[in-house]
């Protein structure tokens, strides 16, 4: 009878993999918040205005400075993965990405 053994991925690749679902689980992330701030749902304010209301949630307002950031990072996360790898994601696409990353960050030793 013939053997067969799977060679584990090397760390490299792991970790390739790890920084790449990370991404593509931050960008689907931001694009949600965008739609959020292009229907009003979510503002854009200054770090003053920030700092003027008390428990303000990141989920009703974003500082300007952050927000720009943001863009530029999502613009740069798009280019790097392509446009074959970013969503919208359907719900058992975000499950399987989400899966994958816990699995690897898990094996890489998070969540003991």
């Amino acid at each position: 009878m013939d053997s067969f053994e799977d060679e584990p991925r090397p760390l490299s690749e792991v970790l390739w993999w790890i920084d790449r679902l990370t991404t593509q689980v931050w960008l689907e992330r931001h694009k949600g918040r965008e739609h959020r701030v292009q229907a009003g749902k979510t503002k854009i304010v200054t770090r003053e205005e920030w700092n003027e209301t008390p428990n303000r949630s990141t989920y009703d307002a974003i500082v300007d400075e952050i927000w720009n950031g943001a863009l530029k990072t999502a613009k740069k996360a798009e280019r790097d993965l392509g446009p074959e790898s970013v969503g919208p994601y359907d719900d058992f696409e975000w499950g399987m990405l989400s899966g994958k990353l816990s699995a690897l960050r898990w094996a890489m030793g998070d969540g003991r």
